[in-house]
């Protein structure tokens, strides 16, 4: 019972006989023991805060369920104090929504995404980015003032107890013991998951946004399914937007077609129907599809059913085409951003730098010094580059039957910092050392002469970025720290490319 509906179902396809039939009873046992769980729950929390507050019932009901299993990813003394942080800002975020007008909201809704993505989604494949966000935009929904306010303030003190207590219990000794200041230095644009952490917050951010200037009514749901497509982390933008806005048009034909068959009174029941529906779902689909029931029927009390799912369905197909159209487009918006910052850091760059890296021999085929080959010679955008007014460029004398000393931009700005990290070269902010590679290319300095890289578009072949540290000559101590660049540019700290 302690297992997800996902293992379980492909446990059930495996088995036969007396097995399966114990497995399918632990999933019935497991569905009516969390729907039977959540209406205690919920109704306690209602009853002691209030009707208005049922939906921070809701959140604190599925936030408890996650703590058991997933935790932030460093340590916990951090994570409880971060923990603290999300619940205060799911309180206060939602709170700030009735003031103000769009562009205020706008800001807010960047500032709180983007807080609880970085402080609860260092593992963004383990699903806390959409729970959480699920959690603020409901909130955000749904907003109370005065004594309402209050009493929700109370209600989300005792929830964050509630769930600390739960994690502290389940992962005590099992969280890394790196601090979460380490998560804050490694932000970085050249890093996948933070280009993601972005891409949400903004995309999420822009598309309420949307939703508040076409003045739409339960703006909650273009959030709802903008979030479903920019947070699927790996998974295809197009697939999941299908998915979702196939779930959405039947769960609310769905609805529609058992409000008119069921006779008033046990309309209540289709809240039910759904939690047991959704405990036996392992596809993102059908789970969209019973979500509906549940999000319909409380709506209906508003606007009528036949006018909810009307909203329903619009909202969804917005925010899930605004969600597909940003996730296409940012990527390529991301990449052009940084290949401007690069080239306007590498021009700017060089002059400075050049001094110092005489010698250096990387085998990016750029050779320092005057002549044919020399700076005044090179192509393109960096054509008359120099040192600074008053610098005299170091000269190496050349030695019969070696090649002429050679600057590498990739090397910039390793040298610049005084090590070597990976893959990234560091001139004003991490850059990654694709884009140096590539703004080299169109700037045509010598990359013709770099082994094994191809003149088609520029990826580098498996291999070929792979810093290898040369060993020391003889004599040298090895150097267990950053590796040191000598001014001759031998030793352990000349970085070869492979």
């Amino acid at each position: 019972m302690q297992l997800g509906v996902p293992q379980l179902k492909g446990l059930l396809r495996q088995a036969a006989g007396a097995e399966r039939r114990r497995l399918l009873l632990a999933l019935l046992a497991r569905d009516a023991a969390c729907v039977g769980f959540a209406v205690v729950f919920i109704s306690a929390l209602t009853a002691l805060f209030g009707g208005a507050n049922s939906p921070a019932a809701v959140v604190i009901f599925c936030l408890l369920l996650s703590c058991r299993f997933v935790h932030y990813n460093y340590r916990m003394a951090d994570t409880l104090r971060n923990m603290a942080a999300a619940f205060a800002l799911l309180t206060l975020g939602p709170a700030l929504a009735p003031l103000g007008g769009p562009l205020l909201h706008l800001l807010l809704n960047l500032f709180c995404i983007g807080v609880l993505l970085l402080i609860t989604a260092d593992q963004p494949e383990l699903g806390n980015a959409s729970l959480y966000l699920f959690s603020y935009l409901f909130l955000y929904g749904n907003p109370v003032s005065g004594r309402s306010l209050a009493l929700r303030g109370l209600e989300m003190l005792l929830g964050f107890a509630l769930c600390a207590a739960v994690l502290y219990h389940n992962h005590r000794g099992r969280t890394p013991e790196r601090p979460f200041r380490a998560v804050l230095r490694a932000f970085s644009l050249a890093d996948e998951k933070c280009r993601w952490q972005l891409r949400v917050a903004v995309g999420i951010s822009l598309a309420v946004l949307t939703g508040e200037l076409l003045g739409l009514p339960r703006i909650m749901w273009v959030g709802f399914s903008c979030s479903s497509i920019l947070t699927a982390y790996g998974s295809h933008p197009v697939r999941r937007a299908a998915g979702r806005v196939g779930g959405v048009l039947g769960g609310s034909l769905l609805f529609c077609l058992l409000y008119q068959l069921c006779p008033p009174a046990l309309h209540g029941g289709l809240g039910i129907l759904s939690g047991l529906c959704l405990g036996l779902c392992a596809s993102y689909g059908f789970c969209t599809v019973f979500n509906c029931l549940g999000a319909l029927l409380t709506a209906s009390a508003l606007f009528g059913p036949g006018p909810a799912a009307a909203i329903r369905v619009c909202n969804n197909v917005l925010g899930s085409l605004f969600g597909l159209f940003f996730a296409l487009v940012w990527p390529w918006l991301l990449d052009a951003l940084s290949r401007r910052r690069t080239a306007a850091d590498v021009k700017d760059s060089l002059p400075v730098l050049l001094p110092d890296l005489a010698g250096i021999d990387v085998g990016l085929g750029v050779p320092l010094g005057e002549g044919e080959h020399g700076l005044a010679g090179l192509p393109g955008g960096l054509q008359g580059l120099g040192p600074p007014p008053g610098v005299v460029q170091p000269q190496r004398e050349q030695i019969p039957g070696q090649a002429p000393p050679r600057l590498c931009l990739a090397d910039i700005g390793l040298r610049a910092v005084g090590n070597c990290q990976g893959l990234t070269a560091q001139i004003h902010h991490p850059v990654p050392l694709r884009l140096l590679i590539e703004q080299a290319r169109q700037l045509q300095v010598g990359l013709p002469q770099v082994r094994g890289l191809p003149d088609g578009p520029p990826q580098p072949p498996p291999g070929l970025l792979r810093p290898a540290l040369l060993p020391p000559r003889p004599g040298e101590k090895p150097h267990g720290g950053a590796p040191l660049i000598r001014p001759d540019g031998g030793g352990q700290g000349q970085v070869a490319l492979q």
